[in-house]
């Protein structure tokens, strides 16, 4: 039997700051290495790649899936 979500890390956080302050920092690449990781690929449409090098080797990978200021 297979795992569909074997290697699937999710997390729930608060961030005290607006939608569009978030929404900027998970699409725009200087702003996500600003904010966490040491280089990021961030390609924010559907099926874009997510890619951040959180520490050195340590690395967050997946894709978009949907795109949508709020």
């Amino acid at each position: 039997m297979s795992d569909t979500n074997a290697g699937i890390y999710e997390q729930e956080m608060y961030i005290e700051a607006n939608p569009e302050t978030v929404f900027a920092f998970l699409t725009d690449t200087d702003k996500m290495v600003r904010w966490m990781g040491v280089s990021a690929t961030l390609e924010p449409k559907e099926g874009g790649l997510y890619l951040v090098d959180v520490t050195n080797g340590n690395i967050a990978k997946g894709e978009f899936h949907e795109v949508l200021p709020k």
